[in-house]
C-alpha cells in the first residue's frame, strides 16, 4: 500500500512523522527539565527554611545565656544585653512564621511565639524581684550599720564612764549581732530555707536575749543609745521576711518559668527543624512542601 503512494507524499509523511517524534522528544525533555527545576527550587526553599530555624535556635540559646548572665550579675548591663538578644530572636521568629503556613507547623511556631512571650514576661518579673531584693538588702545594710555604730558608741561611752557591766554586755551583744549578720549573709548566698531560719533565730532570739541583758545591766542609763539600737534592730528583723519573699519569687521564676520554658522552646523548635530534614518526604507527621507551596 505504501508503494502505491506517490514519492512526494511519502516524503511529506516521513517529515511529518519525524516532526511529531521531535515534538514528543522535546516535550519529554522539557517535562524532565521542569521537574528538575521544580526539585531544585523546592530544595532551595527547604534549605532556606531550615536555616531560618537554625538561626532561631542560635538566638534562643543566646537569650538563655543572657538570662544566666543576669542571674549571676544582676546588673543593668545584663538586662540591656538580654533585651537586645530577645529583640533579635523576635525578628528571627517573624521570618520563621513566614515559612509556616502549613497548619501543623504553623501551630508549632505559634506555640513557640506564645512561649517566647511568656519567657520575656517572666524575665521582666525576675528583674523586678531582683530589684526588690537589692532594695531590701540596701535597707538591711543601713539598719545594720546604724545598730552596730550605736553599739560602738555605747561601748566607747561606757568605757569613759568606767561602767564595766554595760561595757561587758555591750561587747557580748555586739558579737552576737555581728555573728547574726554573717548568718544572714550566708542565707543571701545560699537562698536555702534552713539558712533563713538560722538567720532569723540568730538575729531575733539570740540578739534580743543579749539586748535584754544589756538593758537590765544599764539600770536606766544610756536610754537614748539603747532606743536607737532597738529601733534599728527591729527594723532589721522586720525586713527579713520580705527579703525571703523576694528571693523565693525570683528563684521560682527562674526555676519554674525561665528554665522550663526555655527548654520547651528549644524542644518545639527542634521538632519544627525536623520537618524540614527530608526533602519531599514525611517527617514528624508533616509533609515537606511542593513547588511554590509553604509548609
Amino acid at each position: 500500500m505504501f508503494k502505491n503512494i506517490k514519492l512526494r507524499t511519502q516524503l511529506n509523511l516521513g517529515f511529518a512523522i519525524s516532526f511529531v517524534l521531535l515534538v514528543v522528544v522535546a516535550a519529554t525533555a522539557g517535562w524532565g527539565l521542569q521537574s528538575a527545576l521544580d526539585g531544585f527550587t523546592e530544595y532551595r526553599w527547604l534549605v532556606r527554611a531550615s536555616n531560618r530555624v537554625a538561626d532561631f535556635q542560635d538566638e534562643i540559646l543566646s537569650v538563655r545565656f543572657a538570662v544566666q548572665n543576669f542571674i549571676i550579675n544582676g546588673d543593668d548591663q545584663s538586662v540591656q544585653a538580654y533585651h537586645q538578644r530577645f529583640d533579635k530572636m523576635e525578628a528571627t521568629l517573624k521570618d520563621l512564621k513566614k515559612d509556616a503556613s502549613h497548619p501543623e507547623r504553623a501551630k508549632q511556631v505559634a506555640l513557640v511565639e506564645t512561649q517566647s512571650q511568656q519567657y520575656n514576661q517572666a524575665f521582666d518579673q525576675t528583674v523586678a524581684a531582683r530589684a526588690r531584693q537589692n532594695e531590701l538588702i540596701s535597707q538591711l545594710r543601713i539598719s545594720g550599720a546604724e545598730a552596730l555604730n550605736t553599739l560602738i558608741g555605747l561601748s566607747s561611752q561606757a568605757g569613759i564612764d568606767q561602767n564595766t557591766v554595760v561595757l561587758e554586755h555591750t561587747g557580748v551583744l555586739m558579737a552576737e549581732f555581728l555573728k547574726a549578720r554573717i548568718v544572714v549573709l550566708n542565707y543571701l548566698l545560699s537562698h536555702q530555707l534552713e539558712h533563713f531560719e538560722q538567720a532569723q533565730e540568730a538575729m531575733a532570739d539570740k540578739v534580743n536575749k543579749e539586748r535584754e541583758k544589756l538593758i537590765e545591766g544599764a539600770q536606766g542609763a544610756y536610754q537614748s543609745q539603747l532606743e536607737i539600737f532597738t529601733k534599728a534592730h527591729e527594723t532589721y528583723i522586720a525586713l527579713l521576711p520580705a527579703l525571703r519573699e523576694a528571693i523565693e519569687k525570683g528563684d521560682g521564676l527562674v526555676k519554674n518559668t525561665l528554665r522550663r520554658t526555655g527548654l520547651e522552646i528549644a524542644k518545639v523548635t527542634e521538632e519544627v527543624n525536623r520537618t524540614y530534614a527530608l526533602t519531599g518526604g514525611w517527617n514528624c507527621g508533616l509533609r515537606c512542601p511542593k513547588l511554590g507551596a509553604k509548609a
